[in-house]
């Protein structure tokens, strides 16, 4: 069975440890233990643990942010696996994550590429974060395909276009752990 793949990209005002992201800092361990108690979520590799479990492989800056002063400093990319579609939607669009995605003004560059990628993997893969960033750059510079792809143009596991089940989005949704 497939699984999705989702990698998050952003450019942070500053970096981390700059006292204006502060509130970014704050709302992202309560938003990580969320994730980690949804049932449509896998498993995540956040940039750059180089020592986590399983091996996601060298974080990468994406190449949209390579011309950009201190990007690595500011980046902020998240590596995870999801169930289905369904269920890294509703994460992505409910709950705390819906409430921080509301200041991403206050925290990132303003920016005309996409915010995220997606794609499918097998079962038994483990995205590396070098794959992401090849996916990234096709969603960049050719747009949705089977191969890489965003919410508004999903394709399922077969590489077909299909739309959001939104009775299981709604399902994911009404879980507990999505309504922090």
């Amino acid at each position: 069975m497939a699984r999705v793949a989702l990698m998050t990209v952003g450019l942070l005002l500053e970096s981390v440890d700059h006292p204006l992201m502060q509130d970014f800092v704050d709302a992202s361990e309560p938003i990580f233990a969320a994730a980690n108690v949804n049932s449509g979520f896998i498993e995540r590799s956040l940039w750059p643990e180089p020592d986590s479990s399983p091996d996601w492989g060298e974080a990468l800056v994406p190449k949209v942010f390579q011309g950009e002063l201190n990007a690595e400093n500011r980046n902020a990319p998240i590596l995870s696996l999801w169930k289905d579609l369904e269920a890294a939607y509703a994460f992505a669009y409910s709950g705390l994550h819906a409430k921080a995605l509301r200041h991403r003004r206050e925290w990132f560059m303003p920016h005309d590429f996409p915010g995220y990628v997606l794609w499918w993997v097998d079962d038994n893969h483990i995205p590396r974060w070098s794959e992401a960033d090849r996916r990234y750059e096709i969603l960049c510079q050719k747009g949705a395909s089977p191969n890489a792809f965003d919410f508004k143009h999903p394709y399922n596991a077969h590489g077909q276009l299909v739309q959001l089940d939104r009775e299981m989005v709604q399902q994911y949704m009404e879980q507990p752990n999505s309504k922090s």
